[in-house]
């Protein structure tokens, strides 16, 4: 009996507050209230300025006894990865409050996207003083939620090229084609200007030179897609003196509001009188400017053509030469017949007796007076 007396009592000791507390003005039991300084955090993905995003959030006890509470984080999909800090739970005492930060962790280049999460504060337990007693208050329903949307900000970057970025050396009325290509490396679809920059225009206008079309080319490309386009200058129709602009080509995106993202190469266009009067194209004038490097290139330049038409005549000549003995004719003669001719001239009577033997005697006789051939005559 007296054992059952002080269970009765000690029932009573802890019943009875818990049940005035249900009635209290002071506040309930248990209770929880989560309070979050931005449920719409925007992260900036780009890949130059990534960085994490976080949110502070608080967590009161607004009961009149310390509870232990937990804080928990669900977010709709993969893209961000949350964390808490502390990760809890948290002993509160009756009236104060805890400060957790939430994390949110993204990826460079991701889509620009909304993605939803919530977070959650729930009563675990409550203690009561003088008497150590914990009473589980979870399936209570003693929790306090909030839900939020975390965005991944839409960055504009523009990637602009060019094969030649040499300096444009243009005489009167010539035409300079700046050929370039823009990828969108942006997280969405974006608009694009490619054009020279105004002060470049400004220059260019008032040298005389002008635009075939406009000093500017706009399109729209899908994240990740590329554009190949060109502008084209037109040099002066009359050039007198030497001139010499600098211009910058640049490419922005017409959706960017700061216009902060701005990529730009830096060009060099000339113009000149028509050259003339000289060697080669090369004025007079113009070979005192030339460098010893040029001298020596020119110089083997004209070398190599001497050679090469010194080559050209000495074949032609032997090539002649050749084609007139190839074309000589000689005589033919004749081959004597005898037998034929006999028997043309039968008509003539051969006879011995005609010959005169004595004048045969004096031509041998002639011939031995003359002296004996020596080949030290020659």
């Amino acid at each position: 009996m007296a054992a059952r007396g002080a269970l009765m009592v000690l029932l009573s000791m802890v019943i009875i507050p818990l049940l005035g507390l249900t009635v209290s003005a002071e506040g309930p039991i248990p209770g929880v209230v989560l309070d979050c300084d931005d449920m719409n955090p925007e992260m900036i993905v780009h890949p130059e300025q990534l960085a994490p995003v976080t949110i502070t959030c608080t967590l009161e006890n607004n009961s009149l006894y310390k509870e232990e509470i937990k804080l928990e984080s669900e977010i709709s999909a993969n893209d961000f990865a949350m964390s808490l800090s502390p990760a809890g739970p948290h002993d509160i005492d009756a009236g104060d409050t805890v400060e957790v930060m939430v994390t949110f962790v993204g990826t460079a280049r991701m889509d620009a996207e909304s993605i939803d999460f919530e977070l959650m504060a729930t009563v675990l337990t409550i203690g009561i003083d003088p008497i150590p007693v914990e009473f589980p208050w979870e399936q209570a329903g003693a929790t306090s939620n909030q839900n939020g949307t975390i965005t991944a900000m839409v960055y504009h970057k523009a990637v602009l090229d060019m094969n030649d970025k040499s300096s444009r050396d243009l005489v009167s009325d010539e035409e300079a084609i700046l050929t370039f290509s823009l990828l969108n490396d942006g997280n969405d679809d974006d608009q694009f200007e490619v054009g020279i920059n105004v002060d470049g225009i400004n220059a260019l206008e008032n040298a005389g030179f002008r635009f075939v079309g406009d000093p500017f080319v706009r399109f729209t490309l899908t994240k990740g897609s590329m554009e190949n386009s060109n502008i084209t200058i037109l040099a002066p129709e009359s050039v007198t003196a030497p001139i010499t602009i600098e211009i910058r080509l640049e490419a922005k995106s017409l959706l960017d509001s700061d216009m902060e993202n701005v990529e730009s190469i830096s060009l060099t266009i000339k113009a000149d009188k028509s050259s003339g009067g000289g060697v080669g194209g090369i004025s007079i004038e113009g070979l005192s400017t030339l460098s010893d490097d040029d001298i020596k290139i020119y110089s083997a330049f004209g070398a190599g053509i001497v050679i090469l038409l010194l080559l050209v005549i000495i074949i032609s000549k032997i090539t002649k030469k050749g084609k007139k003995q190839g074309t000589k004719v000689y005589a033919k003669d004749t081959p004597i017949d005898v037998v034929k001719d006999v028997a043309v001239n039968n008509d003539v009577d051969f006879d011995f007796d005609d010959l005169d033997l004595d004048d045969i005697d004096d031509e041998l006789a002639d011939l031995d007076d003359i002296d004996e051939f020596d080949f030290e005559d020659l």
